[in-house]
C-alpha cells in the first residue's frame, strides 16, 4: 500500500471528525437559543403582558440571532392550537413555546 495514500487518508479522517464535532456543537447551541428565546418571549408576552418588541430588547447577548413571532390560534378553530411564540435560527432550527393559562408557558 502506498504510504502517501495512508497518510492522506488519515489526515482527511481526522479533519472530518473535527469539522463534524464543531458543526454538531453549533447546531446544539442553535437549538438551545431557539428554545430559550421561545420560552422567554412567551412568558414575557403572555404572562407579563408586554409587546414582543419590548421583550426582545431585554434579551441577553446571543439571543438576537433568533427570530421570534407570536402565534395566535385561528378564530375559527380555537381548540386546534394554543397561543405561543415560535422562533427560528437561520431558518433551520426552530423552537416553540405554548401558553396555557393554568400552567404558563411550556416548550413544545
Amino acid at each position: 500500500m502506498n504510504f502517501k495514500f495512508v497518510v492522506a487518508a488519515t489526515i482527511l479522517v481526522v479533519a472530518m471528525m473535527l469539522i463534524y464535532q464543531t458543526v454538531e456543537e453549533k447546531v446544539d447551541a442553535a437549538f438551545i437559543v431557539a428554545n430559550a428565546v421561545a420560552k422567554t418571549a412567551c412568558t414575557c408576552v403572555f404572562v407579563a403582558q408586554r409587546p414582543l418588541e419590548a421583550c426582545r430588547q431585554d434579551d441577553p447577548p446571543g439571543f438576537s440571532i433568533a427570530r421570534a413571532w407570536v402565534v395566535e390560534p385561528a378564530a375559527s378553530d380555537v381548540a386546534a392550537e394554543l397561543p405561543g411564540v415560535s422562533t427560528s435560527v437561520m431558518w433551520a432550527v426552530r423552537g416553540r413555546a405554548f401558553y396555557r393559562p393554568d400552567l404558563g408557558c411550556q416548550l413544545e
